[in-house]
């Protein structure tokens, strides 16, 4: 800011300047003008002397009404500039109670600004003396094109207006320089409640274990300051982007002043052509001039250069800038992570005493609650492949068909002759569908014994488990509730199964029964008309055997619907729920009960077992 006033000082001091060289130039046209006047007494002369006083006096009062325009504009600016200081101070002070580490970064900050700041100066004296070159050797056409410089120069008046207004609003209404403030609050008070976690976790020291706790609270404490590092970063790049702002019309100056170095040269070359017919005085000027405007163009290809390592070096910035941003929203997320696994971790601390150990005994809970909901799963499964409802309404409707035909036998024995041979295929459809059916029967039977063993080994695991760990634990409770609405799905199952399983069997026993009936009365037709022949005797001797296998057959269906009756027992599926209502049940016995408890474990899940093996004989 003190360079920027000193530039306002050197601008003040080079319109005075200005207004010196430019009367002493006026003086020098009068006096031409009278020497004019007194060597050449024609009219036309004086004529075109008097016009060319009367456009110097006009060029004397627009250079003098600039003048003063000039200088209210530079008071206007110098007043701006104080209230930036203003706001820069501010600004520095909120940023000096976090800014001890970014001093070097600010420094090259500072320095870079200045070097900016440096190159505007440098820049503007650039067109000032151009300005003064084309002034001294302006004529009507030169007035012209000063004027229309001049035009351009209040054009870059108004730019350089609009270029402070909009740094104060960017400074005023910075979105950037809010979100780090929020981010450094944020920052703080993250580290307040690790420095709070630090002193409880070394409190809780002596008594709990917790080194895996003071671990992640360490890398917490890493992560906050890697953001803390990233946010110093994003608030040197806020600033940088100001830099950039500024480069940019640095480049626009740059463009400006070589078109002017180009309107120079055709001045220059106009002038030349004026001059070669005037003195050689003025050559040597020209000469001179021509020299230093040779140095001038020399020194704006090196600035040139120079500028183009800068955007090569504010090019990588924006990259940086960029990657700095996305760290930074990472950050932000990474933070909001982290405050929630602390907050989990206090109330995880604060709950626990031990928060290895129960993390491990709820692990292995969900572990055998998942083999649970698989095994229930895999169960469901097997249910569903059931044999459906259609087909045995088919077989009921075979079975009425045949006892209508049965009573069509008994009013009419000769038709019953060309119908025995179709109740034979039809029995032996029968008899295949019944086989098929076994076999479903048995595969269903082998899944539920192994479905039975496996709850079983679960029953004794969960019988082994404390109860009072079960109460505390929070995740066990609903998911010991929703072993139980397992527990209870599956006995509906099982009863579904044997009412099923009960119906068809009653079925086989029906339809074996009928074909007893219908072998009987074969033989009682044999009988009837006598057996005469060989193949008569043949033919009786296969009803006898096939009735003899029927028989057998419906034997051991008896058999085996009195071993399912009996084994198929409600108590089948009693043992798990008794178990889940056993660990849901709230015990707040001594030590001594439940070691009592633990040695009864053993003995409740036995009837389980056997009831698991009974059921699994079916």
């Amino acid at each position: 800011m003190k360079d920027a006033k000193n530039f306002s000082l050197e601008d003040n001091e080079g319109w005075k300047k200005e207004l010196e060289t430019k009367n002493r130039r006026i003086a020098e046209l009068e006096d031409q003008l009278m020497i004019c006047k007194s060597a050449k007494n024609s009219d036309n002369e004086c004529t075109q002397s008097l016009k060319l006083m009367d456009e110097v006096k006009e060029e004397k009062e627009s250079w003098r009404k600039e003048v003063r325009a000039r200088d209210d504009r530079i008071l206007q600016l110098e007043d701006e500039m104080e209230s930036l200081k203003r706001l820069i101070k501010e600004y520095k002070r909120s940023e000096e109670n976090g800014a001890r580490v970014r001093d070097n970064d600010n420094e090259s900050w500072k320095l870079e600004v200045e070097a900016k700041n440096r190159r505007i100066v440098e820049l503007e004296q650039e067109m000032e003396s151009l300005e003064n070159f084309l002034r001294e050797h302006a004529d009507t056409e030169g007035i012209r094109d000063m004027e229309i410089v001049i035009e351009r120069k209040a054009r870059r008046i108004e730019e350089l207006e609009d270029t402070v207004a909009e740094f104060e609003d960017f400074l005023k209404q910075n979105p950037d320089v809010k979100e780090l403030h929020d981010l450094r609050c944020q920052v703080t008070a993250g580290n307040r409640r690790i420095q709070e976690l630090e002193r409880w976790i070394q409190k809780n020291d002596e008594n709990r274990e917790s080194r895996i706790d003071r671990e992640r609270v360490i890398e917490l404490e890493e992560m906050v300051t890697q953001l803390e590092e990233y946010v110093r970063e994003h608030n040197v790049d806020v600033l940088k982007r100001k830099l950039e702002d500024r480069e940019c019309r640095i480049d626009q100056l740059q463009n400006r002043v070589g078109h002017l170095e180009k309107e120079l040269l055709k001045v220059e070359e106009a002038h030349r052509g004026k001059e070669t017919q005037g003195k050689g005085n003025r050559e040597k000027e020209i000469r001179t001039e021509d020299s230093l405007s040779a140095q001038m163009v020399e020194k704006n290809f090196e600035k040139e250069q120079k500028m183009k390592k800068m955007e090569h070096a504010i090019s990588e910035k924006d990259n940086k800038i960029q990657e700095y941003e996305q760290q930074i929203l990472e950050s932000k997320e990474e933070i909001t992570k982290l405050r929630k696994e602390v907050a989990s971790l206090k109330k995880e601390l604060s709950e626990y005493d031990d928060i290895g150990v129960l993390k491990e005994e709820i692990r292995v809970r969900d572990e055998k609650i998942q083999q649970l909901e698989d095994e229930v799963d895999s169960l469901e499964r097997a249910f569903s492949e059931r044999i459906d409802l259609e087909q045995i309404e088919e077989l009921v409707n075979v079975i009425k068909e045949k006892e209508d035909k049965e009573r069509q036998l008994s009013k009419d024995l000769t038709e019953k002759r060309y119908k025995i041979e179709e109740l034979g295929e039809a029995l032996r459809e029968s008899v295949v569908i019944t086989s098929e059916s076994e076999r479903k029967l048995k595969n269903e039977e082998k899944l539920r014994e192994e479905a039975l063993q496996r709850i079983a080994k679960l029953e004794q695991r969960i019988a082994s488990m404390q109860s009072a760990s079960a109460l505390k634990c929070i995740t066990c409770q609903p998911l010991l509730s929703k072993v139980q609405k397992y527990e209870k799905k599956l006995k509906r199952l099982t009863e579904e199964r044997i009412v099923q399983l009960e119906d068809l069997r009653q079925m086989k026993r029906e339809a074996l029964k009928a074909a007893v009936s219908e072998k009987d009365a074969h033989l009682a037709l044999l009988e009837l008309s006598g057996i005469k022949t060989a193949a008569q005797s043949e033919q009786a001797d296969q009803v006898k055997a096939d009735r003899k296998r029927l028989l057998e057959k419906l034997k051991k269906e008896d058999e085996k619907s009195i071993e399912l009756s009996v084994e198929l027992n409600p108590t089948c599926s009693e043992g798990t729920p008794q178990l889940l209502i056993k660990v849901l049940e709230t015990s707040d016995d001594d030590d001594e009960e439940t070691k009592n408890d633990r040695r009864s474990d053993p003995s409740s899940s036995r009837p389980a077992n056997t009831n698991g093996n009974g059921c699994a004989d079916s």
